[in-house]
């Protein structure tokens, strides 16, 4: 009777140390995957799992009030020889795409090399596409207008930059360029004509 009894509580012991190192396993198990679950989640926030090395980039996005998207400054983080961490920024290209409705054309021999319209101002490039002479005493009006600078001059094939002003969105109008061309002897007054549309940035 005695015996039964050892047997049973020996067998009752090792019933409750198999329970308990079961339970503690299920709990080790249920701690790494929590921890597993908040690493995976931790991720996907950063985007970043530890320590990065050698090259990384970040961007971020903005827009404008008119809903225009902007693409944030690239930074990249690069290891010199020396062991120096270096980061190098990408400045984001704001150059806008003029349509094909907006053009500067003047005639001959004037050529409108570049334009653009910036809070009020026009900035346009002239060049003197003659090579016979330089032009002196140079006006240019846009619809009336005079630009700056006034009584100036283009070398020949030079290119001189003028500030015309006008408040519109969509600039439009006449330019008119006069100017004096000497030559051999007796000079000439000349005037030359062209047409300007631009969207103001």
């Amino acid at each position: 009777m005695k015996k039964i009894a050892v047997i049973a509580i020996l067998l009752l012991l090792v019933f409750i140390i198999g329970c308990g190192k079961s339970d503690t396993s299920l709990v080790k198990s249920a701690a790494s995957d929590s921890s597993d679950t908040a690493a995976k989640t931790a991720y996907k926030e950063t985007g970043t799992s530890g320590s990065d090395s050698g090259t990384t980039s970040s961007g971020s996005r903005q827009t404008t009030s008119e809903g225009r998207e902007l693409t944030g400054e690239t930074r990249t983080t690069q290891e010199s020889s020396t062991g120096e961490t270096v980061t190098f920024r990408k400045l984001e290209d704001n150059t806008r795409q003029k349509e094909t409705a907006e053009k500067c054309d003047m005639a001959d021999p004037l050529e409108c090399v570049e334009y653009m319209a910036s809070n009020g101002i026009i900035y346009l490039s002239i060049k003197n596409k003659a090579y016979d002479s330089k032009l002196d005493k140079v006006t240019l009006s846009l619809n009336d207008d005079e630009c700056d600078p006034k009584n100036t001059f283009i070398e020949t094939g030079q290119i001189k930059e003028f500030e015309c002003f006008d408040d519109r969105s969509l600039v439009t109008g006449t330019l008119v360029m006069k100017y004096y061309k000497p030559m051999a002897g007796e000079g000439e007054n000349q005037m030359r004509t062209g047409s300007l549309v631009v969207k103001m940035e």
